[in-house]
């Protein structure tokens, strides 16, 4: 059985949160994409600097296209 907190407010069947984490969507999606870059092929491949600046890339690929399926 679910339970509720006392300052979640429901608002059209739906539970909303007044304050929302600071772990919002967009942040859980950009660390969700950091981790699928992570892989040893792309690790071994770049130098620090172009590894950061391909990651970049990568994770702003994956947020404009709205996903980057392996």
């Amino acid at each position: 059985m679910w339970r509720y907190r006392a300052r979640d407010i429901f608002q059209n069947g739906v539970i909303m949160n007044p304050k929302p984490t600071k772990r919002n969507g967009f942040k859980l999606l950009r660390e969700m994409y950091r981790k699928r870059f992570r892989i040893p092929e792309n690790t071994e491949h770049y130098s620090k600097e172009d590894y950061r600046k391909a990651e970049k890339k990568y994770v702003k690929l994956c947020l404009i296209s709205g996903s980057c399926e392996r």
